[in-house]
């Protein structure tokens, strides 16, 4: 239980709980980084060694999560590749 007058420490939620809608953009972009992935013969647990938590990997695959652009960056750097390309709507 929280004290009257206290704050929070920091603890802010990060959503609202409200689902992202998957747009065409954010189902192409998670399909686009879902695909490197697998081009590099990485699973989704070797992102982990990359700096991506699993939980929040998988959530960014299935495109449930809002990226920053910062994610997007070190997605991209990740695999070794230009962030256009994870924003591409054509194949890669």
């Amino acid at each position: 239980l929280r004290r009257p007058g206290r704050a929070s420490r920091g603890r802010t939620r990060r959503h609202s709980g409200v689902p992202i809608m998957k747009t065409n953009l954010v189902k192409k972009v998670s399909q686009n980084i879902r695909l490197l992935r697998k081009q590099k013969g990485l699973t989704q647990l070797d992102m982990k060694t990359r700096g991506f938590h699993y939980r929040h990997y998988q959530k960014i695959e299935s495109g449930t999560v809002d990226l920053s652009l910062s994610t997007i960056e070190r997605l991209a750097k990740a695999f070794g590749v230009r962030p256009e390309k994870l924003l591409k709507q054509q194949h890669l």
